[in-house]
């Protein structure tokens, strides 16, 4: 996790880099970095699941993007993952249970890492990893996590409405593994 600023981090400029359903924004500091934006409005529970998710990463040794705590244009309090370029396998590399076999294939020296990955997944009841919310560096043996939008686990501490409707992928990536 990046160290927290001494001043707070106000995000100067945003942009709606193809939107996914929990990611509506990229912000931009005044230093020009790029993070993935996590925001109250894109759903309620969203920026304490993704601060959740990653906080247990780093206390379990799990590789993330960094990730700080940021302001946008309104002042309000979002969650930022810093930009990290890196190979992502998108929905056209694995539609399929087959096309996500090849994908792990290729990375199959990183299996403890994602193996990893999966279990805080499960601990945190979280239905949507896919090799999508993965990021693969080259030369680095780490693989980073990132997306913790869906978790469940904020929900069942509050006492929330569960989303059970949404597809596990998790289940599919650990019957792959």
């Amino acid at each position: 996790m990046m160290q927290q600023p001494l001043f707070k981090m106000q995000l100067v400029d945003f942009e709606p880099d193809e939107p996914t359903a929990q990611l509506k924004k990229i912000g931009y500091d005044q230093a020009k970095n790029k993070y993935a934006v996590k925001r109250i409005e894109d759903g309620n529970w969203i920026p304490l699941t993704e601060w959740l998710g990653y906080s247990l990463c780093q206390k379990l040794g799990i590789a993330t993007p960094d990730y700080i705590i940021g302001y946008d244009e309104s002042n309000t309090p979002v969650f930022c993952s810093k930009w990290v370029d890196g190979k992502i396998f998108t929905k056209q590399d694995g539609q399929s249970e087959k096309g996500q076999q090849d994908i792990l294939l290729e990375v199959l020296e990183r299996y403890q890492e994602i193996f990893d990955i999966i279990q805080l997944d499960d601990i945190i009841d979280n239905p949507d990893r896919h090799a999508g919310n993965l990021i693969f560096l080259p030369n680095i043996p780490n693989v980073l996590a990132f997306d913790f939008s869906l978790a469940q686990i904020t929900k069942h501490a509050c006492n929330a409405v569960i989303d059970r409707a949404y597809k596990n992928h998790t289940d599919t990536m650990r019957k792959i593994i």
